[in-house]
């Protein structure tokens, strides 16, 4: 069927003057805009629902005709990530400060456009001190165009916060959604390899003071 924002129209215009009159000029109608051609090919389609293309011709007498098709385009946007959030759980995804596992939890909606679209879901996930990202699939929800409340649960070290990547992807293009995932929870840490504090996690950079908790000054910085 035609997809709004990603169909296009391409229309040819058949016509003939009568009594030895030629066309002299025609106008058609098509998604809010006018062409000119007797075969054009029009932009992607801004509307969606019943849509009608019509055709004005005029001959060399003066004298119009015109004709229309209706044809249906279907509503469609964008895969959305609506919400995404990351927490230490224990393996069954119970969420735990001192969980050795990380939680991804999101919501999201693919346009089904009849049900023949498709929907998929990754995660890619990493430590924050390092730079490749693990990537999974997630199949218990492929095909799902409405996700609320998903989870996915993967092992995670105690001692690392991670980056974590949601990618929601249908026939024609994805989303992704950033969010990261903290340490086990801490009154404070020290680095053991060098200087380096953290108060709410475990300390993981050298020469920088980590914050895990929610922070609130009083007075004046």
């Amino acid at each position: 069927g035609y997809i709004q924002g990603l169909s296009k129209f391409k229309v040819t215009v058949t016509d003939a003057g009568s009594y030895g009159s030629t066309i002299t000029s025609r106008k058609t109608t098509a998604d809010g805009k006018t062409y000119t051609a007797a075969s054009f090919t029009s932009g992607a389609i801004s509307g969606s629902g019943t849509m009608t293309i019509s055709v004005t011709v005029t001959d060399s007498r003066g004298r119009t005709a015109t004709a229309s098709k209706s044809v249906t385009v279907l509503p469609y946007s964008t895969p959305k990530v609506s919400t995404l959030s990351v927490y230490r759980c224990d393996a069954s995804g119970n969420s735990s400060s001192s969980g050795a596992y990380l939680a991804v939890k999101f919501s999201s909606t693919i346009t089904a456009l009849n049900n023949k679209n498709t929907a998929s879901y990754k995660v890619q996930y990493k430590k924050t001190t390092e730079s490749t990202y693990t990537a999974k699939t997630l199949t218990d929800f492929s095909n799902q165009y409405s996700v609320s409340g998903g989870v996915f649960v993967f092992a995670a070290a105690t001692g690392s916060s991670y980056n974590i990547i949601l990618t929601a992807s249908d026939a024609f293009t994805s989303t992704a959604k950033t969010a990261t995932g903290s340490s086990v929870k801490k009154l404070w840490s020290a680095l053991t390899t060098g200087l380096g504090w953290a108060f709410g996690k475990v300390a993981e950079f050298e020469d920088v003071l980590e914050v895990g908790f929610k922070t609130k000054f009083t007075g004046g910085i």
